[in-house]
Parts: C-alpha cells; structure tokens; sequence
C-alpha cells in the first residue's frame, strides 16, 4: 500500500538523518519526525492494551491456516541496510535512537512499546547488528528461519528487524490470548515447547527469559 511505503520511506529518512547528525524532514505524512528521546507512552499493560486491534487482522499463528509469509509488509521487500554506520559504542546512543523506532511501529501491530522494548533490551541490548552463536540476528533476534517465515530479507535493518520481531510476537499473543509470559515464552523456546508443556516449558533459560523481561518492563520502562 503506497502510505505503507511513504511511512517506512519516511522512518528510513528519519533514522539516517539522525545517525548523520542531519535534521530529519519536517514532513512525515502528517505525523511529527520522530524526536531522539527515549520516552515511551505510558499505556496499560493488560491484554486489552497489548492487542490493541480487537479485529486484528495477525491471526496467521492463532488460526488453523498457515502463516502467510506474502501477508508481510511491504516494507520488508526493500529494506535498508544501515548496520554499517550505526553508532555502535554507545549502548544508550543505540536506544535513543531504537526507541522511537519502537514507539512509532508497535501501534502497527497492537503492542505497548514499552513490551517491545523491554523485549529489544533483553535480545539484543538495543544492537542492530548483535549476532547471538545460534545465529539469532539483529534487535529481535530473528533465527534464519524465522527471518525468513516473516519475509525479513535484511534482519540488520532496524526498521526490518522491528517489524518482523513485532509482527511474529502480536501472532503470539494473539495464540495465548493476550498472555504475556506464554507469548514471550513462545518468543523464546517456540511455541511447540509451550503448547507441549501447557505453559512456559521448564527451561531455565526460558524461564530466567520470561522473568527478566517482565522485571525489565516494570523497572526502566513502567
């Protein structure tokens, strides 16, 4: 849809402005450029809040179809690749410019930002080019085959690797109707192991995930 694509155009522009140092352009589709702060809005966390949509459209995991990789976001088919130049000494420098990103894009796909953040800090540290030894890539941690599932052809691209991390955790927790912690459970161990165990598998990994990122969310962005 050609305002899809003007305002991931304008997201680019903006993000480039800022890691150049230029002024990003005033005109962002009716919308004001996104500012360098890392200042989320203060919205509910209950499930009500989290799926903000209540006709959302993300129900590739939570129906009995399979996802639908050509669903993707036309974003995703030309992304830019910026890892290159990102600042990468400053992990606070990261996150001011990340944040906005997340403000801007979770309303997308009917998540609080500050989830998507506190999701963002645990993966990755606010990284665009973090690299786990499984192979996990970018501020998500996308997996190849996850990458790939979402149409995400380059996860080092911020505005890439946050819709994608966005789009597969709404489908998430569209499947656990609204549950936080199975969603990110799922996030983390797939949700096979979820639906396996009823509940967040007894992996201590899995569980030490889940538990971080909730403390996350409710001490640096409540």
């Amino acid at each position: 849809m050609l305002t899809e694509e003007l305002l991931n155009a304008q997201l680019e522009a903006d993000f480039s402005a800022a890691l150049t140092g230029r002024s990003p352009s005033p005109a962002s589709l009716g919308m004001a450029p996104l500012a360098a702060s890392p200042s989320l809005p203060l919205t509910s966390l209950s499930p009500q809040s989290l799926l903000l949509s209540a006709d959302s459209s993300l129900s590739g995991i939570a129906s009995s179809s399979p996802f639908d990789p050509i669903n993707a976001q036309a974003s995703f088919e030309t992304p830019v690749a910026i890892s290159n130049s990102f600042p990468v000494e400053s992990a606070t420098a990261n996150q001011s410019l990340i944040l906005p990103l997340i403000n801007t894009l979770a309303p997308r796909y009917g998540l609080d930002p500050k989830l998507v953040a506190a999701v963002v800090q645990q993966e990755s540290g606010f990284s665009p080019t973090a690299t786990s030894p499984a192979g996990a890539m970018g501020l998500m941690q996308l997996m190849p085959s996850t990458a790939k599932m979402l149409n995400v052809t380059a996860p080092y691209d911020p505005v890439a690797n946050l819709e994608g991390g966005m789009k597969y955790l709404s489908e998430l927790l569209t499947r656990y109707h609204g549950d936080i912690s199975l969603a990110l459970a799922a996030y983390n161990a797939g949700p096979e192991a979820v639906d396996t165990y009823q509940g967040i598998p007894p992996y201590p990994q899995t569980q030490a995930y889940v538990s971080d990122i909730l403390a996350t969310l409710h001490r640096e962005f409540a």
